[in-house]
């Protein structure tokens, strides 16, 4: 009697982690089928797990110097962190269409997504005061209740360009504590291709230093962070990056994927697979 006793509670045991395991599977897969645009019967076992999304324009987001035009992506049954998306170059600044797209299919897993307009990034141009507004919309998030995590924290996922200021604004040590992570995807070198500056309270002349991404890793201290690269990307291959990166840590992961490009156009399944894999990282490190 007891031997089944004890028998029957491992099996329950046994089900109830692969209910577990079952469910966060279909959640990084529902985030990956929808991502990806794929149909057919994939999409139909995941469609439980994605959640309805609620995309609305809101008041501009303020910062030191003005305000941000800004965009809020809600999913009715929020399941993550909440996640500041920063785009890269684009003239159409939150309304280019594909990142529309990738802030809904990232909030339909759970995460609130807020999304600002950098008004130096549809110009093209790669500037100090980027690095202070997106700090500054963090800070506002933090700030607002609808926008705050459970635990108080948020994440940064910054995309190319905006990867790099996204870097930056992190290591500002007044946000560091609040951050739950960053998530950078085709992090570029930036010394090869768009130098920026960033001012250092330190500099007490107030002169622009010029700093490099890779370079400026380690001001993140214990911010995880986590770098999804293209092995054949067009700025910054990963096996280069590897080397500028360093090996892994227990709060520092390079992902290597192979594509041909920097925007992973023929590998959008296996982006999209490491970014939801990344997220729930950046969501267990701390």
């Amino acid at each position: 009697m007891r031997r089944s006793r004890v028998a029957g509670v491992l099996v329950l045991a046994i089900l109830v982690a692969l209910v577990f395991a079952a469910r966060f599977y279909l959640r990084g897969a529902a985030f990956v089928v929808q991502a990806a645009g794929i149909d057919g019967a994939a999409r139909t076992a995941t469609r439980w797990y994605a959640t309805d999304v609620t995309v609305s324009d809101r008041a501009p987001v303020p910062w030191r110097a003005g305000a941000l035009r800004a965009r809020a992506y809600r999913p009715s049954r929020q399941a993550g962190r909440p996640i500041l998306l920063v785009p890269g170059v684009h003239a159409s600044g939150i309304d280019e269409p594909r990142l529309v797209g990738f802030a809904r299919d990232i909030a339909a897993t759970g995460h609130p997504v807020l999304t600002v307009e950098l008004p130096d990034l549809k110009r093209y141009a790669i500037t100090t005061r980027t690095t202070d507004m997106i700090e500054d919309a963090a800070s506002w998030m933090l700030r607002t209740p609808e926008f705050r995590g459970a635990d108080d924290r948020i994440g940064i996922l910054g995309i190319s360009f905006g990867g790099g200021l996204s870097v930056v604004a992190a290591g500002q040590p007044l946000l560091q504590p609040e951050l739950a992570g960053v998530l950078a995807v085709a992090l570029t070198k930036e010394e090869e291709h768009v130098r920026f500056r960033r001012r250092r309270s330190s500099n007490a002349t107030g002169e622009a230093l010029m700093l490099q991404t890779y370079d400026y890793l380690p001001n993140l201290k214990v911010v995880p962070i986590d770098v999804i690269q293209s092995t054949n990307d067009g700025y910054l291959p990963a096996a280069q990056a590897r080397e500028l990166f360093g090996p892994d840590t227990e709060r520092r992961r390079l992902i290597a994927i192979e594509s041909g490009n920097h925007s992973f156009s023929d590998a959008r399944e296996e982006l999209y697979a490491a970014m939801e894999q990344s997220l729930q990282w950046l969501s267990g490190t701390n």
